[in-house]
C-alpha cells in the first residue's frame, strides 16, 4: 500500500474528498434545520433537506470511495460498475427511507441487501471467488460506525456535553439555527466530521482487505503485519486522528444506541443487525488502526512500548503524538526493521503490564469501597452480582496481558452484554446502563494486543521489498 508512490498520491485525493463531504454535510445539516416544522410537528426532511444532509455527500463519498480504489489498484472498471451500483442504492435508500417508528423487517433487509451488493459485486468481478465476501465485509464496517456515531446526538449519554458543561459552554460542539418563527435548533458538528471520515476509514480498511485477499494473508485474524508499510508524519497524523476520533466517538455513541428502548420482539432483527455490525466495525477498525501504529511506530526505529501505549490513552494521546512528531526519526531500511520487530517480540513489556494492574487494583477497590456503604437487605443480591463480576473482570484482564486468547473472551463478553441489552433493555430510570468502558475497552484490547503479544504476529512483506524513499511529503 504505502510503498507505492501512485497509493500516495491517490492517497491525497482521499483527503480532498474528505474535506469536500465534510462542506456537503456541514451545509446540508444546516439547511434541513432551517426547514420550517410542518403541521405535524415534524420537518420535511424526506425533501431536499434530506438530500442534502445525506444523499448528496454519501454520493460524493462513495463516488470517492470507488474511483480512488479504482485507481489505486488498476481495477477502473470494477469500481466503476461498483460505483454505479452504489449511487443506485443511495437513490433507492432515498425512496424508501426507513421510519423506526413503523418499523418492516423486509423494508430493512431490502436496504441491507442495496447496501452490500456493491462490495460483493466489486469482490467477484476481482477475485471470481468466496473472497469477494471478505470484501463485503467493508459494507457492515460503515454500518456500524454510522449506527453507533449516530449515538452521539442522543443525550444525555454523550460525554462531550458533560465536557462542555464542565466549561460552561454547553453548545460548544453544536451549530445553531434560527428559524422564520424565531425558535433555535442545532446539530452536533462531531457528527458531521465522524460522517466525513467515513471516507478515509472505508478506503483504508478496504485497501488492507483487498491486499489480504490478493495475498490470502490472514489480516483478519490480527496475526500480520505488513513491515513495509511507509508512511510519512503527515498522513500518519491524519490516519492516528481519523482512526482515534471515530473509534473512541463510536464507543461512546453505541452508550445511546444499544440502551435505546427497542423492546425484545418489535425491532429485534433491527438490533441484532446493529449489534452484528458494531462488532464487526469495532473489530475491523481497531485490527487496521493497530497495524498502522504498530508499522509506523517500527518503520521509524522504535520498538513497540510505552510511546505506543501513550498514544492510546485518551487525552494523553494527542500530548504523546506532537512530541512523537519532533522525536521520532526517518523511516529506516526494511533489513532494520525487521530487527526491531525482532527485538519488539522479544519485550513482553511487563512495566506496562504492571501499570495496567495496579491501576486496575486501585479502581477497583474504590468501586468495592463504594459498595460496601450500599450493603443492605434490598440490594445484597445486586452487590453480590458485582463482586463476582469484579472478580471475573479483574480474571479477564490477567488473562488477556499473558495469553492472546484472552482477546476472544473478551470480545465474546462485549457480544454477550449487547445481546442481553437488546432482549433486555434497561429501563429509562434505571442505573444500570452499558457504559464506554465496554466498548472501548474492547478497542484498546484490540489495538493493545501488539504491545503484549507482538510474538504471535508474523510479518507478511517480502524481504525485497524496497520502501519508497520519498517518505517525508509534509516537508516538501
Amino acid at each position: 500500500m504505502f510503498t507505492d508512490q501512485k497509493y500516495l498520491e491517490v492517497f491525497k485525493l482521499v483527503i480532498a474528498a474528505t474535506l469536500l463531504v465534510f462542506i456537503s454535510k456541514f451545509i446540508g445539516n444546516y439547511y434541513r434545520l432551517g426547514v420550517p416544522i410542518l403541521e405535524s410537528g415534524h420537518r420535511d426532511v424526506l425533501g431536499f433537506g434530506y438530500v442534502l444532509s445525506y444523499s448528496l455527500p454519501q454520493a460524493i463519498l462513495m463516488a470517492a470511495l470507488w474511483l480512488c480504489i479504482g485507481r489505486a489498484f488498476d481495477c477502473k472498471k470494477e469500481a466503476l460498475i461498483a460505483m454505479v451500483i452504489s449511487l443506485l442504492a443511495i437513490g433507492a435508500n432515498f425512496i424508501i427511507k426507513q421510519d423506526l417508528s413503523q418499523f418492516s423487517g423486509i423494508k430493512y433487509l431490502f436496504r441491507l441487501a442495496l447496501g452490500v451488493t456493491p462490495y460483493l459485486v466489486f469482490g467477484y468481478m476481482l477475485f471470481k471467488d468466496k473472497r469477494a465476501l471478505i470484501i463485503a465485509l467493508v459494507y457492515f464496517v460503515s454500518l456500524g460506525s454510522f449506527n453507533a456515531s449516530a449515538g452521539l446526538h442522543m443525550r444525555p449519554f454523550n460525554l462531550v456535553d458533560l465536557f462542555a458543561e464542565i466549561i460552561d459552554k454547553r453548545d460548544l460542539f453544536y451549530i445553531s439555527v434560527e428559524q422564520a418563527d424565531g425558535r433555535r435548533s442545532s446539530f452536533s458538528l462531531m457528527g458531521v466530521f465522524l460522517g466525513a471520515f467515513q471516507l478515509p476509514i472505508l478506503y483504508l480498511v478496504l485497501s488492507r482487505l483487498i491486499i489480504a485477499a490478493k495475498n490470502k494473508s490472514r489480516f483478519l485474524s490480527g496475526q500480520t503485519i505488513d513491515l513495509s508499510t511507509t508512511l510519512s508524519k503527515g498522513v500518519a497524523t491524519f490516519i492516528f486522528v481519523v482512526f482515534s476520533y471515530t473509534i473512541f466517538n463510536m464507543s461512546i455513541g453505541a452508550i445511546s444506541l444499544f440502551n435505546r428502548q427497542f423492546g425484545p420482539l418489535s425491532n429485534t432483527f433491527y438490533m441484532g443487525t446493529n449489534v452484528l455490525a458494531f462488532l464487526i466495525s469495532i473489530y475491523v477498525l481497531s485490527l487496521t488502526y493497530r497495524n498502522f501504529l504498530s508499522e509506523y511506530l517500527i518503520s521509524r526505529n522504535r520498538k513497540v512500548s510505552w510511546l505506543y501505549f501513550w498514544w492510546n490513552v485518551p487525552v494523553i494521546n494527542i500530548f504523546a503524538w506532537l512530541t512523537s512528531l519532533l522525536t521520532l526519526k526517518q523511516a529506516i531500511p526494511l533489513n532494520d526493521r525487521l530487527s526491531k520487530f525482532y527485538a519488539s517480540q522479544k519485550d513482553t513489556n511487563a512495566g506496562i503490564k504492571t501499570l495496567i494492574i495496579t491501576l486496575t487494583s486501585i479502581l477497583l477497590l474504590y468501586q468495592l469501597n463504594r459498595v460496601g456503604f450500599r450493603i443492605d437487605a434490598a440490594n445484597s443480591t445486586a452487590v453480590l452480582f458485582f463482586l463476582i463480576g469484579t472478580v471475573i473482570s479483574f480474571g479477564m484482564l490477567l488473562w488477556y496481558l499473558n495469553a492472546p486468547s484472552g482477546l476472544w473472551v473478551m470480545l465474546g463478553l462485549v457480544a454477550f452484554s449487547m445481546v442481553n441489552l437488546m432482549f433486555n433493555p434497561p429501563s429509562v430510570n434505571s442505573r444500570y446502563h452499558s457504559g464506554p468502558t465496554n466498548y472501548l475497552a474492547l478497542a484498546n484490547a484490540i489495538i493493545l494486543f501488539t504491545l503484549f503479544h507482538l510474538k504471535s504476529v508474523q510479518n507478511v512483506a517480502p524481504i525485497s521489498v524496497k520502501p519508497i524513499e520519498d517518505v517525508e511529503m509534509e516537508e516538501e
